[in-house]
C-alpha cells in the first residue's frame, strides 16, 4: 500500500499480505498515526470497504475516485448508494 501526500510528496509504503478491509484499516491507522490527516482519496478496491472506520480513527474525510461499486458499505452493514461518475466525490 502506498500512502502519498500530494502537496509534499511524502510517501509511506507498507507491504500488505491481504486485501481484507479490517487489516487495511489497521495498517492505515498505524501508518498515519500522529500525522495531520485531513482527507484520504482511495480507489474503489474492496479493501477500502470499511472507510467509515478509517474516518473515525483518523478524524478525516474519505473521498473516492471514479464510480464506486455496490459493495461500499458502512461498518453497520448498510449499503451506501453511490451514483456513478468521474472525478472525486464525498462518500456518505
Amino acid at each position: 500500500m502506498c500512502l502519498t501526500d500530494r502537496a509534499s510528496g511524502f510517501c509511506i509504503i507498507w507491504k500488505i499480505r491481504t486485501l481484507h478491509s479490517l487489516a487495511v484499516v489497521h495498517i492505515i491507522a498505524i501508518a498515519l498515526r500522529g500525522l495531520p490527516v485531513r482527507t484520504i482519496t482511495c480507489d474503489n478496491g474492496i479493501e477500502f470497504a470499511r472507510h467509515k472506520t478509517i474516518e473515525r480513527l483518523l478524524e478525516c474525510q474519505i473521498y473516492c475516485t471514479g464510480s464506486c461499486p455496490w459493495w461500499w458499505c458502512s461498518c453497520d452493514g448498510v449499503i451506501t448508494a453511490i451514483s456513478g461518475g468521474a472525478g472525486l466525490f464525498r462518500l456518505p
